[in-house]
């Protein structure tokens, strides 16, 4: 089977991360993987050294979280051209299935999916907030009769209306084990994940700032890097936890051994 895997980013982060950890059980199982993404970035390094055939799609650039309404009419040019993009890439590599692993490429991926019949996957990372990205993203899992695999239930939520119960699916993201033994005890609280605003870092910080007043001994720590946004949101957060016990570790592409820094997640 031949497999055809598209993102909307080059850049490492966590569904990018959950991407590379899955490719491996392709090629155990005898499937050949395909990767289409846009050019230029990480992602393509690490794919191409091992040995996985990359391909250039053009997805973007867009505003990250909420879209503005220049984002809206490029989105409704840039669909139907990336859905051709993705239509050559399905007739030159005879694919057998379609897995979209990011919200932007899942309509054009809808349209050629359905224009071939073939199955199309859809592997949601994260919790689509803006009503419109949410109607689009129904729409294009109604369109192709998708399969929807949720990181989490919370991710999910937004789409179920939209996916017959059979084809939902929700799998948490896994990781290896970490070892050593946990201490008794509460001294260190973390937050993992890229820095940007719906990911709550600032609420972090603010939290952090409150439970100091009842437990002084508390220490803190973030992990991420503001990845796919303007730095403004990161500097902001740094600049709220000024004075306070909280330690900034940047991007860690080890995460088991980021859980294993902290007592509470």
């Amino acid at each position: 089977m031949n497999i055809l895997f598209l993102d909307q980013f080059n850049s490492l982060g966590g569904a990018q991360q959950c991407l590379l950890d899955l490719l491996p059980a392709s090629r155990e199982n005898s499937w050949t993987p395909h990767v289409a993404i846009p050019s230029g970035g990480p992602l393509s390094a690490r794919l191409e050294s091992a040995g996985i055939p990359v391909h250039p799609i053009r997805c973007g650039p867009y505003t990250s979280t909420k879209k503005t309404t220049l984002d809206h009419g490029r989105f409704a040019i840039d669909t139907p051209l990336l859905a051709a993009q993705i239509w050559k890439l399905i007739r030159a590599h005879n694919i057998d299935l379609l897995y979209v692993n990011g919200p932007r490429v899942l309509p054009a991926a809808a349209i050629a999916a359905r224009r071939r019949k073939l199955p199309l996957v859809f592997h949601c990372h994260v919790r689509l907030g803006q009503a419109s990205a949410i109607r689009t993203a129904g729409w294009a899992l109604r369109y192709a009769d998708a399969t929807m695999i949720g990181c989490c239930k919370f991710a999910a939520e937004p789409l179920l209306r939209y996916v017959p119960p059979p084809k939902m699916h929700v799998i948490y993201n896994g990781m290896t084990d970490m070892a050593g033994s946990r201490p008794a005890g509460i001294s260190r609280i973390g937050i993992i994940g890229r820095i940007e605003r719906d990911k709550g870092q600032m609420e972090f910080v603010e939290a952090a700032r409150l439970l100091l007043n009842a437990f002084p001994g508390l220490r803190f720590s973030v992990t991420g890097a503001p990845l796919f946004s303007s730095p403004g949101y990161s500097q902001s957060v740094h600049e709220a936890a000024r004075g306070l016990p909280v330690e900034f570790h940047g991007w860690k592409e080890n995460i088991p051994e980021a859980y294993s820094s902290i007592d509470l997640l």
